[in-house]
């Protein structure tokens, strides 16, 4: 089963305020691809969006660039 999700597009506030935090949490064998699995993206954006932050980007141990909670990261 393919399950499609849409929801309306937000944009972000002036200037985009984004946290980096390590990654604290184990996707098991979902880490390497997108996931319906958002428990710990969910809780770490809610938690920065309290103190006034758009989007969180996590970073591993290496302190390399993972991915958003809500976003992907291009370079």
């Amino acid at each position: 089963n393919i399950t499609l999700n849409f929801s309306e597009f937000e944009p972000w506030g002036e200037p985009l305020k984004v946290a980096f935090v390590k990654r604290d949490f184990d996707l098991g064998r979902f880490f390497f691809h997108k996931t319906t699995r958002r428990e710990p993206l969910d809780r770490w954006l809610k938690k920065i969006r309290e103190k006034g932050f758009h989007e969180v980007i996590f970073y591993n141990e290496k302190g390399e660039i993972l991915e958003g909670s809500i976003s992907n990261v291009y370079v």
